[in-house]
């Protein structure tokens, strides 16, 4: 029994000359289809595509081009994928036709089915990463609402918000309108990280300071960074999280995350905070206490609001320790807080004639400025003063600290 070539009536069509239509009626040999249009084709735009999107990122175009040219380059490579595997796939039908092993385009078409396997469960990624993109493409932040930017009556600029598409062109315009502004107040749970990532570029050329003044998390995080001091109101929470997309790869995830990272080493974070600061997952967050922040130098400074708040819980913790016995001659009679003054009275049985007062000085001097807490409250504003008084109740010593 003899079979019949199907492709009898085709092979007496001259082939055709377009490149891109040769490859998708199979007319290209089984070798040239599945590793010139299959596999190097592939590299070469996968490569490409790689290339496109540093420069993209590296550029100063509005995150709606970069969701367009992202958008674009999804599509284009999905195209690509099909009509590389269609053109591959029928040039393995007719590859036995043609004299070649029935073997090799068995085998060509297995690892064309494995493909649609892999682009099957890569499906609903791509379809959240290109519902993404399109709605910024289209002008639309599925974020929500882009967040406000005020001029407070000291002149400082006020963001409250979130970073949302195209907010770094605004605040590059109230920048420019308020030159003389000093110091940028952030209330804002994130946003994008393009456009978090231009207003911090802004913020680091203008020297602005920045005052955390209530929630400033995951990209409200790369402005407070480039500020000149960092500061933190009473209420200021900042929350650190890794960095994500709709649709993104695990390596595209970490990428982001070894970004993040370093861009907080560089801004002068401690390398041990920073890789703590990027455990948290995208949908969780981490919320450090004040002394982690200062230590890891994330916060350089307390605002006014900080300072008397940190003042008035000092002295209610040492309010429920007194009397409080120092060394054999003095106690502590009462601490109080009055503004951003912290004020301690001791009782001392030393003679005023014994009383060396310059050493006293010294040592609580040494005391409050050695102490990283207390010496970042005098940074800020604060003044630690303290007040002996002899068993009659005259004042036999003051010392105050407002410089370190």
């Amino acid at each position: 029994m003899s079979y019949r070539n199907p492709f009898e009536d085709e092979q007496e069509l001259e082939p055709s000359r377009n490149y891109f239509v040769r490859h998708w009626r199979g007319e290209n040999t089984l070798p040239f289809a599945y590793w010139v249009n299959g596999s190097i084709l592939n590299i070469a735009l996968a490569f490409a595509v790689r290339m496109i999107q540093e420069q993209v990122a590296n550029s100063s175009i509005s995150l709606r081009l970069m969701a367009f040219s992202g958008l674009t380059l999804i599509l284009l490579s999905l195209a690509a994928w099909v009509w590389s595997s269609v053109g591959i796939w029928r040039s393995a039908t007719r590859h036995p036709y043609r004299g070649g092993s029935g073997g090799w385009a068995t085998v060509a078409k297995g690892m064309m089915v494995v493909g649609c396997l892999v682009m099957v469960v890569r499906a609903p990624s791509l379809f959240l990463a290109t519902h993404e993109l399109g709605q910024l493409a289209a002008g639309h932040d599925s974020i929500g609402s882009s967040a406000s930017i005020t001029v407070r009556g000291d002149g400082a600029l006020q963001v409250t918000g979130f970073l949302t598409q195209g907010f770094a062109d605004r605040f590059a315009t109230a920048l420019k309108a308020n030159p003389g502004a000093r110091l940028l107040v952030l209330q804002s749970p994130g946003g994008r990280i393009v456009e978090s990532e231009r207003m911090a570029q802004m913020v680091k050329g203008a020297g602005l300071d920045t005052l955390a003044d209530g929630e400033c998390s995951s990209a409200c995080i790369f402005p407070f960074l480039a500020g000149k001091r960092r500061l933190v109101g009473a209420e200021a929470r900042l929350g650190f999280h890794q960095p994500t997309f709709p649709g993104i790869s695990e390596a595209e995830r970490r990428d982001g995350i070894v970004d993040f990272r370093d861009a907080m080493i560089k801004a002068g974070v401690k390398r041990a905070f920073a890789y703590q600061a990027v455990t948290a997952a995208p949908d969780d967050m981490w919320y450090p206490d004040l002394p982690t922040l200062v230590d890891a130098q994330v916060v350089t400074g307390l605002d006014r609001s900080m300072v008397v708040a940190d003042q008035r819980i000092s002295a209610a913790a040492l309010g429920k320790q007194i009397p409080k016995q120092i060394d054999p001659y003095t106690v502590l009679a009462s601490a109080r807080a009055d503004g951003v003054v912290l004020e301690y009275t001791y009782q001392i049985s030393v003679p005023a004639a014994r009383l060396d007062v310059s050493g006293l000085k010294a040592g609580i001097v040494a005391q409050v400025c050695t102490d990283p807490g207390m010496a970042m409250v005098v940074r800020s504003g604060g003044v630690y003063r303290a007040v002996y008084r002899n068993a009659r109740g005259a004042v036999v010593a003051s010392v105050e600290v407002a410089h370190c």
